[in-house]
């Protein structure tokens, strides 16, 4: 799919955006219009756009740092819980394998088995 032209609202003014995604760039464009429009109501209707926007960056730049790190938070756990169950599988298989030498060793299993 090639690039699409769309048109958007964001700050009260008409883009024509061009986007491989049209709903996504609306969904884009929507989240960025709320930011601006959020930054209006804080500091009030005759607040510079060019202010507005640099304060809806900011909003955006932070929520996408906060996801960030939470992402990073997830795979630190993932990954200490991923090796906390391979180490607790390590274990169940060195156990195994000593039950099978002991039973070996006391000629109850057949030398066969193989692991």
């Amino acid at each position: 799919m090639g690039n699409q032209r769309v048109r958007v609202e964001i700050g009260g003014r008409a883009y024509h955006l061009g986007g491989a995604d049209p709903a996504r760039t609306r969904e884009l464009a929507r989240k960025v219009d709320e930011a601006i429009n959020r930054s209006a109501d804080t500091l009030g209707a005759g607040t510079d756009s060019y202010q507005l926007a640099i304060l809806a960056a900011l909003q955006i730049a932070d929520e996408l740092a906060t996801a960030r790190d939470e992402h990073q938070r997830y795979r630190l756990e993932i990954g200490a819980a991923s090796r906390k169950l391979l180490d607790g599988l390590q274990s169940a298989v060195d156990g195994i394998e000593a039950e099978v030498v002991a039973l070996r060793a006391q000629e109850r299993l057949p030398q066969r088995i193989l692991f």
